[in-house]
């Protein structure tokens, strides 16, 4: 098989799988959200920090080197497959031995076994991370998609039932372990990487020195997402934390399903073209043209529903995560500048300026907190919201000269995109309260789809027909 045939192979598997795993945690958010506070979901985050962070010293960069390698061989990943279990045999050492500390931080009841049960998590992941690289590097999502389905449906069936018999926050718990379980489990039997049985550590250094800049720089972005949370969750309160991840999870699940989807394949696929410039140019443009033409409108759709699509899927004691879905939409928008402009840099092996990047976006940061401590949470959404914008700006310029596709290039070939979306929603922001006249929240929500997506299509047939008509190719 062909590499532009395998890569669409891949990015129909998945895309198939995310959208399936969306339909999932949509119907699993609908559940947990009336069975569960807003407090709860608040505490869980900032207790899933440590889950997060740990995940991300664990890989330390070396899956991405694997990756992003040609042919790994048998003893890379025997090597990269010993290592992260050490990182992850200290980690849960520390976890266990700093327990009381974070307790103290968190005043929670039973924090401390909390902690001690994601150990469970960060050992399992730690075993499974080099299988997932070895089906990645072989760009066989068609697997990857039914380990990633599965598991995620078991996962969400035993957090529901946890739920209803109110377990309260280990039923969110008890779904991370569930996930890292199953897919343990399937990864190993799917397609196994045999790994010495003698512990080595060669050749780890020709990797580490990629590896260790992007996990310095990927452990930024997390540490400071992680941050976010606790910051939100300290100076504010729990519910108010909560109220504004239920917002970004939502505003992610309709911005980042497909993007994270065609990323996946993305990575390892450029990978094996980097000697052709004009091709990765050419690939680059239509990814973002592409995927573009859905993250504007959905985010706009977002915007102009969003206290009906809270109702409808978590109810009305979510009802003050309105605000934060609404200025979460903007950042929705520039997702796909932030993450397919950051992966260049690590496609082409500039493992430098990718850190340099990430250190200056980030330090942006700083000045949103600063000025946002004084003000109300609201502020401070926008103030990161406009931080984001920012960055993506920034990512835009540096990889975009790299490729010969810069960034006033990129805003012009993505134009059409956002005019058509932003006509379709001032044409139903005008008629919305006729549209929308019926007491059942969930007929108001499809009707407006329907017509939304009606006159967006046709707008788009009749403004940006080139568009429409390399998205019927590639479907087809």
């Amino acid at each position: 098989m062909g590499l532009k045939k395998q890569a669409l192979h891949s990015v129909k598997w998945s895309v198939i799988s995310n959208i399936w795993i969306m339909v999932i945690q949509f119907a699993t958010l609908m559940i947990l959200a009336r069975y569960l506070t807003p407090e709860i979901f608040g505490i869980y985050a900032m207790v899933f920090t440590a889950l997060v962070i740990s995940r991300g010293l664990v890989d330390s960069g070396l899956t991405q080197a694997l990756i992003r390698m040609k042919s790994p061989t048998r003893l890379e990943y025997s090597a990269v497959f010993y290592f992260n279990l050490c990182v992850a045999s200290v980690l849960i050492s520390g976890i266990y031995i700093f327990g009381d500390v974070v307790h103290n931080f968190i005043e929670f009841k039973g924090i401390e076994n909390i902690l001690y049960y994601l150990t469970i998590s960060i050992f399992l992941e730690s075993l499974a991370m080099v299988q997932r690289a070895h089906l990645t590097n072989k760009i066989q999502f068609k697997n990857i998609a039914k380990v990633d389905f599965i598991s995620k449906v078991g996962s969400c069936f035993v957090s529901i039932g946890m739920a209803v018999n109110g377990y309260e926050i280990w039923s969110l718990l008890l779904k991370d372990l569930t996930f890292s379980a199953i897919s343990f489990i399937l990864l190993w039997s799917v397609n196994p990487v045999r790994i010495n049985r003698s512990i080595t550590f060669k050749g780890l250094r020709p990797m580490y020195s990629f590896g260790w800049k992007i996990y310095l720089a990927d452990q930024i972005e997390s540490f400071s997402n992680q941050f976010m949370r606790i910051y939100i969750g300290s100076s504010h309160t729990a519910s108010q934390l909560g109220y504004y991840l239920k917002a970004e999870d939502l505003q992610q699940t309709f911005s980042c399903a497909m993007i994270v989807s065609i990323n996946k394949v993305v990575y390892p696929v450029l990978s094996k073209i980097t000697e052709d410039i004009s091709l990765l140019k050419k690939s680059y443009a239509t990814l973002m043209v592409v995927s573009t033409a859905f993250v504007f409108p959905l985010m706009f759709f977002l915007f102009l529903n969003s206290k009906e699509i809270i109702l409808l899927f978590l109810g009305s004691q979510w009802s003050n995560a309105e605000i934060f879905l609404e200025l979460l939409c903007f950042s929705g928008m520039i997702y796909p500048f932030t993450v397919y402009n950051l992966n260049i840099l690590k496609v082409l092996g500039l493992p430098d300026l990718y850190l340099k990047i990430c250190l200056v976006s980030k330090s942006l940061i700083i000045p949103a907190i600063l000025i946002g401590s004084f003000y109300s949470l609201e502020v401070l959404v926008v103030l990161l919201v406009v931080q984001q914008i920012f960055s993506a700006i920034i990512n835009s310029y540096y990889a975009g000269r790299l490729v010969e596709y810069k960034i006033l290039q990129q805003v012009i070939d993505v134009g059409p995109n956002f005019l058509v979306s932003i006509i379709t929603f001032m044409i139903l922001f005008l008629f919305k309260d006729m549209i929308a006249i019926f007491e059942k929240n969930i007929v108001n929500v499809l009707l407006m789809s329907v017509f939304y997506g009606l006159i967006y299509l046709v707008l788009s047939w009749f403004l940006n027909k080139n568009l429409v008509q390399e998205i019927k190719k590639i479907i087809q």
